[in-house]
């Protein structure tokens, strides 16, 4: 079926299978498991380390993905200093870099929140601040403009702009964000990894904002599945995976847009990239206790 998965009236009914997703979500949850209970056996100073480390370098690769490029001191400095981490450089702050700190520990701390419009306005308020990027002003504060009448969700290759698929309606964006509010607060039969990579998607389809979509889906799959570790401490990078396969990661939301409305390659696809940040998280905490010794 070569159309958007949104031009069917009963898209948000996602259908996956449930037995294809086992081994992917069995091995994702084994090695979920065995990475907190490494982590806890470590000291504070090495998990501070690592949490630094790896909110650095998620918050870096969920920008790169959105053509976005952060400094990686400053963001460090940033995060050391919100988290109260001794640090020897010394911060001048920045009110973007903070911003998106602020947003990040905000959802990932306090991950038992109920999420709604004005959670996402505050977050999309403060990822903008002068409300523009670029030469054209963007709308924050409220879903994307009822002038773009479509959004069309691209990257820019260097045989062009290369075209993945078109988003819903402005004037519906109310009625589905609602649907996917009532979904997020109240669905809590689903495995909370699979739910995390199923928000990453509805919000990646629905494109509410006229900028900044990509971060607003990291960070809201990043909600739940701090939640899944009962943690509020990140030691694994997801969005660095989706970055080191790029590619892939656009060719699959565009599949599965066209697709209709089984789901289950991107699950599996989205697992597996969770199996690959849980896997590189443990190499290096390894190689990071190699060189304390």
């Amino acid at each position: 079926m070569n159309q958007n998965v949104n031009s069917n009236t009963d898209w948000a009914n996602f259908r996956w299978n449930s037995n294809n997703l086992l081994f992917a979500l069995g091995k994702a949850r084994n090695m979920q498991g065995r990475l907190i209970g490494k982590m806890e056996t470590l000291g504070f100073e090495h998990r501070e380390e690592a949490l630094l480390k790896t909110l650095t370098l998620d918050i870096l690769k969920s920008a790169e993905i959105e053509r976005e490029i952060l400094n990686p001191e400053q963001l460090k400095l940033s995060i050391a200093k919100r988290l109260g981490i001794k640090i020897s450089n010394e911060y001048i702050s920045d009110t973007e870099v903070d911003n998106i700190v602020e947003i990040i520990l905000d959802a990932t701390q306090q991950n038992d929140k109920p999420l709604n419009a004005q959670t996402l306005f505050k977050w999309h308020t403060a990822l903008f601040p002068s409300a523009e990027r670029g030469m054209n002003k963007i709308v924050v504060c409220d879903w994307r403009s009822e002038k773009t009448n479509y959004k069309e969700v691209v990257s820019i290759e260097p045989e062009g702009k290369i075209i993945h698929f078109t988003t819903p309606d402005p004037t519906k964006l109310n009625n589905e964000m609602n649907t996917f509010f009532d979904w997020f607060n109240s669905d809590n039969s689903l495995d909370p990894l699979l739910k995390a990579g199923i928000a990453h998607l509805w919000l990646l389809t629905v494109q509410p904002f006229d900028k900044g979509n990509g971060v607003i889906a990291h960070i809201i799959s990043n909600m739940i599945l701090s939640k899944a570790d009962e943690c509020s401490q990140k030691y694994y990078s997801l969005s660095s995976q989706f970055c080191i396969k790029k590619n892939e990661y656009f060719n699959i939301l565009e599949k599965t847009k066209k697709d209709g409305l089984d789901i289950t390659e991107w699950l599996i696809w989205f697992l597996n990239c969770l199996i690959a940040a849980y896997n590189a998280a443990f190499i290096d905490n390894k190689n990071m206790m190699s060189n304390l010794m």
